[in-house]
């Protein structure tokens, strides 16, 4: 992969993150959208024979939605404290 491919991606991963709202927790889906849309045919930037590691999944991350943010706990101290 070019230098000048390279910024393209990552140029257009962050048009990606700013179009959804700046949510994070979508980089590795961002990057892959925008390397496929920049290479195309599904290539990979990685050079031929090169592993990735699996991405991990996130929920709404195949439909781009925010994944649910966990509920607020309690502060009130505990008895004895």
């Amino acid at each position: 992969m070019t230098s000048a491919s390279r910024e393209k991606i990552e140029k257009r991963a962050y048009e990606l993150y700013l179009k959804r709202g700046g949510a994070h927790g979508y980089d590795v889906a961002d990057w892959l959208k925008a390397e496929k849309e920049i290479l195309g045919n599904g290539q990979s930037a990685a050079p031929a024979g090169a592993s990735r590691p699996a991405a991990k999944t996130r929920a709404g991350a195949a439909t781009g939605e925010p994944k649910p943010q966990p509920a607020a706990r309690s502060r009130t101290p505990k008895k004895g404290a």
